[in-house]
């Protein structure tokens, strides 16, 4: 269940930087140092995962459910 919030959340967070066009590179290190305080992740996998993310599709309201059930619970 950690894998999916973690995929969640950085769905998430990705999607905000891609919808309002921010600077990727700029980007980058925030979504990383927040990947890292919330899930252990390293900067070199985070920055990779925020690449991946923002080239593939994904489905936003799923994502959203996903993180509303683990607050939930």
């Amino acid at each position: 269940m950690e894998n999916k919030i973690k995929k969640s959340v950085a769905i998430l967070l990705a999607h905000i930087i891609k919808i309002d066009d921010r600077n990727i590179e700029k980007e980058a290190p925030l979504f990383c140092k927040l990947m890292e305080m919330d899930f252990g992740t390293n900067a070199k996998e985070s920055e990779a995962f925020l690449k991946q993310i923002l080239e593939e599709s994904y489905d936003l309201d799923e994502h959203i459910a996903i993180i509303n059930h683990a607050l939930c619970d």
